[in-house]
């Protein structure tokens, strides 16, 4: 997290919480605010952590500047595909 973090966003780490998380369409999912990163059960992994450490840079929506820094994130330090990414977000609806 903190390579990561220094990499994209110079300021302060957020503080990674291990939370219920907030209730959503009646599922609780993790979320950030502000400088805290809040993990739910059953989404404390790393697709989480990258997501949420996304939102943290300051991109709220899930527009194109945000899937692209997510998909950068991905492919630098977890040598996920960046193939691969993009076939994923396709076949669930991601818009690029």
């Amino acid at each position: 997290m903190k390579r990561i973090w220094k990499e994209y966003k110079n300021s302060d780490l957020p503080i990674l919480f291990k939370s219920k998380g907030t209730l959503y369409c009646g599922k609780w999912l993790s979320y950030n605010l502000e400088n805290e990163i809040h993990l739910a059960p059953g989404q404390r992994d790393y697709l989480t952590l990258v997501h949420e450490m996304c939102h943290a840079m300051g991109h709220d929506n899930h527009d194109k500047k945000f899937v692209d820094l997510e998909f950068d994130i991905l492919e630098e330090f977890f040598n996920i595909d960046r193939g691969e990414l993009e076939l994923a977000a396709g076949l669930f609806g991601v818009h690029r």
